[in-house]
């Protein structure tokens, strides 16, 4: 999927969401009947699209199998193979370390010394 469609995608679902709300404002109206909770009116709308950040795996999640299988290749079978997906693929583990946390011992990066 390239760049365009998906924001063609993304411009579809956001104008199906504004339309359904358009029918159910219709639908109220056609009906007659008055909801029993004033409509909220909202005066401003912001989206936000948050991309990046550190992973799961990186900061709470710890695979131990993850870090087993670190630089060992392995092949995806039973998927169409496509020009980003050939060549080889290795097993990648997190690149900090994990300690355990506060009361309940949860693992958490290291990196993030002053939390729990």
């Amino acid at each position: 999927m390239n760049r365009r469609d998906f924001l063609y995608g993304l411009n579809a679902s956001l104008g199906s969401v504004a339309f359904t709300s358009m029918l159910a404002q219709s639908a109220r109206a056609a009906s007659g009947k008055q909801p029993h909770f004033p409509l909220a009116k909202a005066k401003h709308c912001i989206f936000l699209y948050m991309e990046g950040g550190p992973s799961h795996i990186d900061t709470f999640d710890p695979k131990a199998k993850l870090e087993e299988l670190h630089l060992k290749e392995f092949n995806r079978s039973g998927e169409e193979q496509s020009a980003m997906s050939s060549g080889k693929r290795y097993y990648v583990k997190s690149p900090f370390e994990f300690r355990k946390a506060g009361q309940s011992g949860a693992d958490m990066n290291k990196l993030w010394k002053n939390l729990a």
